[in-house]
């Protein structure tokens, strides 16, 4: 045999090997694609299951209470790959529009299996689905906060009990438990003299309480526990948690049970998706995978509004599909009002990404 020919066997046989590394060969990555989006209005279908068998991924009672949109405003989601995939599959997806590649310990932490993962994420649902009904909720004034226990030595024994309705904290009406607690930290003065107007047995009164310092953490507390009910209307939100994991999909789904609570569609006509997580107040957090979640909100769901958290606006930025206005929003209140000028076709005067 020649050099020649014994050097383009080796050389060939290189390349074949290169070409079965390429496809066998597992690199500790994983892969990031648009993931389904959930019509918050829409029937509970796959990849979009109910936990419960219901009609809707929201249901309201009583019957009074409910009015049933035809409107689309759709739940982003990302799906992970995190099987480590062959060189080939990430390079694949690297170059592929609406994908990413990320070291798979961003998905899963060291210390965790991917069945941790998972029962976080669900559990991060259940909680985004609680919020996203007190926070509908208390923007239409239906939400009462109401003292669930009172803890023993503590500044609101005697003077608070189980069962009084919390209205306002110092002239600022209450409309959440989280917004209660946030109000009360913005002042860390030990001596603060709090006034907190509350409903007993059907009557009105205002008392004034000074915190204490928890005997186990130092923190300033009145002692009491909360639960945030609502008045004369059982609402439910229904998507499994062990299907669409996360708490980014609050927003949409608060906006979608202020829609089943009012007459009418919030934003008419016009196709909106978006994500973002959400408090009992309202506030709108910072989510991951936006770049994936506009692709889908645009190409799969057909969307032309997109509601994204101000703090994911710079991730946003230079993936923006063509035909999809990217607004900000950092509060329920800013979700409402961006949706109302997106009805009065008015979306340009908004504040966009």
């Amino acid at each position: 045999m020649s050099r020649r020919t014994l050097a383009t066997a080796i050389a060939g046989a290189a390349v074949v090997a290169l070409t079965i590394a390429l496809f066998v060969v597992p690199v500790p990555y994983a892969i990031l694609s648009p993931g389904p989006v959930c019509n918050t209005l829409g029937a509970p279908t796959a990849p979009c299951p109910s936990v419960l068998n219901a009609a809707s991924l929201i249901t309201v009672s009583p019957a009074s209470k409910d009015h049933p949109s035809t409107a689309k405003l759709g739940a982003t989601t990302v799906s992970v790959r995190t099987g480590e995939p062959s060189i080939a599959e990430a390079l694949g997806a690297w170059f592929s529009d609406g994908k990413a590649v990320v070291p798979r310990e961003v998905i899963v932490p060291p210390g965790q299996s991917q069945q941790q993962v998972s029962e976080q994420g669900a559990a991060e649902m259940r909680g985004a689905q609680d919020s996203a009904v007190v926070a509908a909720e208390a923007a239409l004034g239906l939400n009462h906060v109401v003292i669930a226990s009172v803890t023993g030595g503590s500044a609101a024994q005697g003077v608070l009990a189980v069962g009084d309705r919390i209205t306002a904290l110092d002239g600022t009406a209450v409309t959440s438990a989280d917004q209660l607690q946030a109000l009360s930290l913005r002042n860390t003065d030990p001596a603060k003299q709090f006034r907190i107007d509350i409903v007993r047995d059907g009557s009105s009164k205002q008392v004034v309480l000074q915190r204490k310092p928890d005997p186990k953490t130092g923190t300033l507390i009145f002692g009491i526990g909360l639960k945030d009910v609502a008045a004369g209307v059982q609402v439910k939100v229904t998507l499994d948690p062990n299907a669409v994991g996360g708490p980014s999909a609050g927003l949409m789904l608060a906006l979608g049970v202020y829609d089943r609570l009012t007459p009418g569609e919030l934003a008419g006509s016009a196709i909106v998706a978006g994500t973002g997580t959400i408090d009992g107040a309202g506030v709108v957090g910072p989510i991951g995978g936006i770049q994936q979640k506009m692709y889908a909100a645009r190409h799969d769901f057909h969307a032309t509004v997109f509601l994204a958290p101000a703090g994911d606006c710079s991730d946003a930025k230079g993936a923006i599909p063509h035909g999809l206005q990217v607004v900000k929003v950092s509060t329920f209140s800013d979700a409402l009002h961006a949706l109302a000028a997106v009805k009065a076709g008015q979306p340009a005067g908004l504040p966009h990404c």
